[in-house]
């Protein structure tokens, strides 16, 4: 015998709006069905609210029939663009509360808002528990498709799988549609031909050297250095990057002092100058170090402290009274590659902010520094994490190793 349509209707109110009624076990503790009512909102088509009433039938039978089963859902269906709002959300109270960082928070919103972008010009604002493992897969396929590098490709799968994790753990959905069967491209270790070596780190290095003594003449002259110095924090960071290996995202939250809330109990990320500026206090990616200060960064600590006033950054935007957006600072640092000539045969930039670090590296290990004061500039955790990165780099003398055998 054919089991009989869910009994379900839609109605309008005055002033246009609509409304989806039912009955169904959601969210009863008495075993007996109760009356349902959901907003469809106002000035929709008929084809949409037959859309809509299908939806909500799936949605509700699937309630019943899991309530029956002793596993209810406890969170009716939602659209897709209202549940990604609710995990920004999320993310944010967790960066209040410490739980997560604040370049999580841009990680998850950023790589979230690229899929929603997406999902919505190929298949409008379906509710979450209708997306499928497919469309996700054609989402992959896309991103492919822009040649992007394999490590871009990956931090978007990722995200977009961490965050139907969360809807699972929400009960927005049963069981997360991101499968084993969606590829996700692996980690790829940079080439040396991504890290400004040789003649291109002279070039780099000497150029923010000049920089910082430059003073633009009120002329064209060399146009390279007036616009650089048209916004003073930028050279001041690469500088800083330069000469101390530190990350570009460490150095552009640099304070003055340590704040209150800056212990590595919770999860954001801090670096700061002890009082004399002698020593550089990083707390990032969990990890604490601390590193000394050059002599070239003390003096320039000292420059800057002169002209500080009341921030709490050393490079601190006078709009937000925080430091300077990471968006900004990439884009600033594209324009200088491109403007020194350091750029791949279709005239974009050979280079990124992180492999300065790199390059500091590679300059230290040319200088037959030991690795494990490498390890310890760098603040890894584990000696064999250096070496992993930077094997490639390391000087092979396997040939008088093999000569000392036997001597």
């Amino acid at each position: 015998m054919k089991k009989p349509l869910r009994k379900s209707s839609i109605y309008t109110i005055k002033g246009g709006y609509t409304y989806y009624q039912t009955y169904s076990f959601y969210g009863s503790t008495d075993g007996l069905k109760k009356k349902i009512q959901k907003s469809l909102g106002k000035g929709k088509t008929k084809t949409q609210l037959t859309n809509d009433k299908k939806e909500w039938d799936l949605y509700f039978n699937q309630v019943d029939k899991n309530y029956q089963n002793k596993n209810p859902f406890t969170k009716p269906p939602q659209p897709l663009t209202e549940i990604c709002k609710r995990w920004i959300e999320e993310n944010e109270k967790l960066v209040e509360i410490g739980d997560i960082s604040k370049s999580t928070l841009r990680f998850n919103k950023e790589n979230t808002t690229l899929f929603l972008r997406w999902y919505l010009s190929e298949y409008g604002n379906k509710q979450i528990h209708r997306i499928t493992t497919k469309e996700i897969d054609e989402y992959r396929t896309y991103r492919r498709g822009l040649i992007l590098s394999d490590n871009t490709i990956s931090i978007n799968l990722r995200s977009v799988r961490t965050f139907l994790k969360w809807c699972v753990k929400q009960s927005y959905i049963e069981t997360s549609p991101f499968t084993s069967d969606i590829n996700i491209p692996s980690y790829k270790r940079r080439t040396d031909e991504e890290i400004p070596m040789g003649d291109d780190w002279k070039k780099l290095y000497g150029f923010i050297e000049k920089s910082i003594s430059y003073q633009p003449k009120g002329t064209k002259g060399e146009f390279k250095y007036n616009k650089f110095n048209e916004n003073d924090w930028f050279k001041y960071v690469i500088y800083i990057m330069c000469n101390s290996g530190m990350r570009g995202g460490e150095v552009r939250i640099l304070k003055w002092k340590k704040g209150k809330r800056d212990t590595t109990s919770q999860r954001n990320s801090y670096s700061y100058l002890n009082k004399d500026f002698s020593k550089i206090h990083i707390f990032f990616k969990g990890s604490y170090g601390e590193i000394p200060s050059t002599k070239k960064l003390q003096s320039l600590f000292k420059e800057l402290n002169k002209t500080k006033g009341s921030d709490n950054y050393l490079f601190q935007s006078p709009i937000t009274n925080e430091p300077y957006d990471k968006s900004i600072f990439n884009k600033m640092f594209r324009e200088l590659m491109v403007s020194l000539g350091l750029v791949d045969d279709d005239d974009k930039p050979k280079y990124s902010p992180h492999s300065i670090r790199h390059s500091v590296v590679s300059d230290l290990i040319q200088k037959e520094v030991n690795i494990y004061n490498i390890s310890k500039l760098l603040r890894h955790s584990d000696i064999r994490t250096t070496i992993n990165i930077y094997s490639h780099l390391l000087p092979s003398d396997l040939e008088k190793t093999m000569e000392k055998i036997g001597g």
